[in-house]
């Protein structure tokens, strides 16, 4: 339930990967993808234009209420709205005047929300933005990068000429000229550790560690591409000794060499000292968490000059300049 007083924020990295498959070769190619300013102007544009279509489901419908672009900021501030008609109606009331009231919503009318998320325009790692986002019902994360894909989608309906390129393979048409493949992106948001997460690991028991590497995947094993690599994995564990000092540390010492033999992620099996089995996954580039939720950092927003509504139609100034302060 959102606080009229205050608004909670999530801390992420936005990483933006891009691949192409050159059907003539068979082969799948890991390529350099667009700059996310060229993207974000892309959106822009499509947004002032107003041909940014709405993402609908059968009960909502997630809509692009606003979006400012500020080159010279370097950042850009989008507001997500979900429009849900499975909400129910809300209901407010006295209990000391013994008064109640329900307003009831009209036909096809949906509860409406709003998630702002600010994005930095300059990668601080290669393909990795910082992003900040709002807390709100019916828009955690994973839908919140849903939309963002569907974002770049909708960039590659409407301007094809900036998604396609001359294949890697050099593979030629019959009229001499270099087959072209399309650049497919993919956005992916990425959680930064929370001082919670950190104890829970610094408390609890290690298991063990298993480094995980994608970049061959696909690729071909039997000569016809039916049978493809999905990944490959090297499980380590600690050695008789066991850890000693900071468990977090060890970790950092980990992924730094993991990046180095080509490793992107890493999967964590820890006990907490409560006994509980914990299973994480991070990136080891940044040491961010690749899908969990629980343990992501958070910030608390307040001291708002007015009472906060539910939902917005145009990006709150007051919010924006908090989450602003926290995009580092």
């Amino acid at each position: 339930m959102q606080r009229h007083s205050e608004r909670l924020v999530l801390h992420f990295d936005l990483r933006l990967e891009a691949h192409g498959y050159c059907k003539y070769a068979r082969q799948r190619y890991d390529l350099p993808p667009l700059s996310l300013q060229q993207i974000v102007v892309m959106i822009d544009s499509l947004h002032r234009a107003e041909t940014l279509p709405a993402r609908k489901g059968r009960y909502e419908t997630l809509y692009l209420a606003d979006l400012s672009v500020d080159l010279a900021g370097r950042r850009a501030t989008f507001l997500l709205n979900c429009s849900d008609r499975k909400v129910a109606n809300p209901v407010f009331s006295n209990p000391d005047a013994r008064t109640r009231r329900e307003i009831e919503r009209e036909e096809e009318e949906g509860g409406d929300f709003s998630a702002h998320f600010v994005v930095a325009l300059d990668p601080h790692l290669p393909d990795r933005y910082r992003l900040v986002l709002e807390v709100a019902p019916g828009l955690p994360g994973p839908k919140v990068q849903r939309y963002i894909r569907s974002l770049f989608a909708a960039c590659y309906a409407a301007k094809k000429a900036s998604f396609v390129i001359n294949t890697p393979s050099g593979h030629r048409l019959p009229n001499g000229k270099v087959h072209q493949i399309r650049l497919k992106h993919a956005a992916t948001l990425l959680g930064h550790p929370s001082s919670e997460f950190v104890r829970e690991f610094e408390a609890g028991k290690l298991l063990t560690f298993e480094l995980i590497s994608e970049q061959l995947r696909n690729r071909n094993w039997d000569g016809n591409g039916y049978v493809l690599e999905h990944a490959r994995s090297v499980r380590l564990k600690q050695g008789s000794g066991g850890i000693q000092g900071s468990k977090l540390d060890a970790l950092k010492d980990v992924c730094a060499r993991a990046v180095g033999q080509n490793f992107e992620k890493i999967k964590v099996v820890y006990k907490t000292a409560t006994g509980f089995r914990r299973t994480v996954d991070l990136m080891t580039a940044t040491v961010t968490l690749a899908d969990d939720l629980r343990f992501i950092e958070k910030s608390v927003i307040d001291g708002f000059s007015s009472r906060l509504a539910t939902s917005f139609d145009a990006i709150h100034d007051e919010i924006h300049n908090k989450m602003v302060l926290l995009l580092r």
